[in-house]
């Protein structure tokens, strides 16, 4: 049986110990060369006798101390694809790696029995003592059934070699990216200057013969420069991790190019979870040179930190919802271009008791313009150019979102929400710039005066918008100032209905109006009495801010859907820098209003008061038992057609259509239809709208025959005619005789 035998020794450096040791890779290593049989009656798996033994004493160069025990192991190449197979032997970590391991003997040698197959590459012998530093010379011998050669590794197969020492400690025991501390872990920095292959390894020190060891990892990433550490490690931005063991070392192989933007990586070792201490070496093994390197922040992040909590009112949801508004915001006051990633972090699931992560997300919000306190009060108007930047939504322990800010004469406003209104928890928002900037909460005292009502529209009060004669239906609301207000109101309608089914989604608006002096209610839209209005959209919330002067009336807020006959739920919130205060208008006058319908046609369709058929026009005799205010509204329908004579015609617009008003004097019988139409007390425009509006005022009790018209004589159509008072009145119809 063939058998060779090489000497050796372990010295120095070359003193690793045994694989329980990051340093057992720097043992001297041997090549061993199986050959093929070249008989194909000897084409089986040899056997190899393998023999490791110290040295006689006289050989042990003034190191008369023997090893606390000494073995060795046998290895297979580098299981890669690539040519590096046959290199200095780094990992032992692979099981089917390595091809057969002596025991670790104090005296005499250790030996070891294989049955090895013939490879390409050669296996690798790696001699080793129990501990590091223990020096001694060794003989090794080999025996085998087919030839073979057994030599020293050429000292051309070494790889340049990089390492760095580091500690887990306190707060840098970050634990891995799923902790929002990872950040604090130490961060080495990688600079290539050619492609190299390389080998990136993690060794924790932990015990004597490695016990006690913690779940390590680390994570390569990217940065510019190298200036600053990394604070945000999304999974697209991880280039290579290793896995997480608890083993004393775990690599990665790899091909380093350099960067296109000239910058270095960036390893993070970690421990999986956090508040795991050790030291560790960080070694990166090469073909080519590297720099392996501390990451020393030159340009230090500035870093402020706040604690909070989404709880009732506040956890409004994301900007899809009208609520938005009620959650915690906080002012970033910019004077100078400035950097800044935003991180918001909640606590893991099970820390609070749940069995999921509740959706979370990050905007930051141009801020509101405006004067005086009021720049520096809660954001509440919002369009789609506000949006500055969004982390999105994620079901994660952790979101976050960079963006650059340019000098603002406002804050900008950084709004932490979840995705879904109601969602409570607490929070920590970290704010990252590369200028100092202070991070400020809203404050109580500056917070705008807020009040809300909840309504519906429902039979008796969808009157649709002013463009309908039924507007006054709609739910009216009072509201005084004492003192000039910058007011800012939102009309929301609900996603979900009780028991949970989808809400309608109403075209809605709403308007401020001036009231009316010893009024309850508001029953003339004027153009002149507009304070403000919001536009009107098919949508979850319309907004309009407007500037209320003290009145000597209540304004009077109008909520409406754009149809009428749209039942829904509304919500009103109101926000004012100063206080004021609301109630809704309930009609005490319900059972005062009158309604009659009339038609014009035929005979009937007299036209105006410039036509001599102006008499012939319906008749109504209005009764008035109290002094006050009654309001006369004449509405035709908004049907697409019309009759003018005997043809029907497809209606463009509406009939000029108006109201007269004439007082009963005397003792005229009031079931008279009056003839005498040259004198009436009151008049409304004729015009093309869906009503024409008529305001009578009353000294006490009275009577008074009104009549509708249209224009032109013959314009035939159906009329509605309602009397609005807030005492009884009497509306009938006078019948020819």
């Amino acid at each position: 049986m063939p058998e060779q035998s090489v000497r050796g020794e372990w010295r120095g450096k070359t003193a690793g110990g045994s694989k329980h040791f990051a340093t057992w890779r720097n043992n001297p290593q041997y090549f061993l060369y199986l050959e093929h049989p070249t008989n194909k009656d000897d084409d089986v798996t040899p056997c190899v006798k393998l023999s490791l033994a110290l040295a006689p004493p006289s050989d042990r160069q003034g190191s008369p101390r023997a090893p606390n025990g000494f073995g060795f192991y046998v290895v297979k190449s580098m299981a890669s694809a690539s040519r590096h197979r046959s290199q200095q032997l780094l990992r032992l970590a692979s099981p089917r790696a390595v091809a057969g391991v002596s025991g670790f003997v104090a005296r005499g040698e250790a030996t070891c029995e294989l049955t090895l197959p013939p490879l390409r590459d050669p296996y690798i012998i790696v001699p080793a003592t129990t501990d590091p530093g223990e020096e001694a010379a060794f003989l090794l011998t080999v025996w085998s059934e087919h030839n073979f050669t057994l030599q020293p590794m050429p000292p051309g197969l070494k790889w340049k070699e990089a390492h760095v020492e580091g500690e887990w400690r306190g707060e840098s025991a970050g634990g891995c990216r799923h902790y929002s501390t990872w950040r604090n872990n130490p961060q080495y920095l990688i600079t290539v200057t050619k492609p190299t292959y390389a080998v990136l390894i993690l060794t924790q020190q932990a015990g004597t013969r490695g016990e006690d060891t913690a779940d390590i990892g680390f994570y390569v990433t990217a940065t510019p420069d190298g200036s600053r550490r990394k604070v945000t490690l999304r999974s697209n931005d991880v280039i290579m991790k290793s896995h997480f063991a608890s083993t004393l070392e775990v690599s990665v192989e790899t091909e380093l190019v350099p960067r296109e933007d000239g910058g270095p990586y960036v390893l993070i070792p970690a421990t999986y979870s956090p508040g795991c201490e050790a030291s560790f070496v960080v070694s990166v093994f090469s073909d080519e040179e590297v720099r392996l390197e501390p990451l020393v922040e030159r340009q230090p992040w500035h870093e402020v930190a706040l604690a909070d909590e989404w709880k009732g009112w506040s956890a409004g949801g994301s900007l899809s919802h009208p609520s938005w508004r009620h959650n915690p915001q906080y002012f970033l006051p910019v004077s100078t271009t400035t950097t800044i990633i935003a991180l918001l972090a909640q606590p893991m699931a099970a820390e609070v008791g749940k069995d999921y992560l509740t959706s979370i997300g990050l905007y930051v919000l141009r801020g509101d313009t405006g004067t005086g306190s009021s720049v520096t009060k809660r954001k509440l108007k919002l369009s789609n150019e506000d949006i500055v930047a969004s982390s999105g939504f994620q079901s994660a322990w952790e979101v976050f979102l960079s963006a650059t800010l340019e000098p603002s004469d406002t804050p900008y406003v950084l709004v932490p929400c979840t995705q879904n209104v109601g969602e409570e928890g607490p929070f920590t928002i970290v704010v990252y710039t590369d200028t100092p900037i202070p991070v400020l909460p809203v404050s109580t005292e500056l917070e705008w005066k807020h009040a809300a009502i909840e309504g519906c529209w429902s039979d008796t009060t969808m009157g649709g918008s002013w463009h309908f004669s039924s507007w006054r239906e709609n739910p009216q609301i009072m509201l005084s100032v004492d003192r000039p207000t910058r007011m800012f109101i939102v009309l929301s309608q609900p996603e979900l209905e009780g028991g949970g089914t989808h809400a309608p989604l109403h075209c809605i608006g709403f308007c401020v109006l001036r009231g009316e002096k010893n009024q309850t209610r508001k029953l003339v839209f004027r153009g002149d009495d507009v304070v403000a209005r919001s536009r009107f959209a098919t949508s979850r919330e319309v907004s309009c801010e407007v500037k209320l002067d003290p009145f000597s009336n209540p304004f009077v807020l109008i909520p409406t859907t754009y149809d009428p006959n749209n039942q829904g739920i509304f919500r009103l919130a109101l926000h004012a820098e100063h206080d004021f205060t609301i109630h809704e208008s309930h009609p005490p006058w319900a059972n005062c209003d009158v309604s009659v319908t009339g038609k014009w046609t035929g005979s009937t369709a007299g036209g105006c008061m410039l036509h001599s058929s102006f008499a012939d026009n319906p008749q109504f005799i209005l009764t008035v038992e109290e002094k006050g205010c009654v309001v006369l509204s004449l509405a035709q329908p908004h049907e697409h057609e019309w009759e003018v004579g005997k043809q029907v015609i497809e209606r463009c617009h509406f009939l000029s259509i108006g109201l007269y008003a004439f007082l009963v004097e005397g003792e005229t019988p009031r079931c008279r239809r009056r003839e005498d139409t040259s004198k009436p007390v009151a008049a409304s425009n004729i015009l093309p709208m869906a009503e024409a509006v008529l305001e009578l005022k009353t000294e006490g009790p009275s009577s008074f025959v009104i009549l509708p018209t249209t224009l032109n004589p013959g314009e035939s159509s159906t009329f509605t005619l309602t009397a609005f008072s807030d005492h009884r009145i009497d509306l009938l119809p006078l019948t020819h005789p």
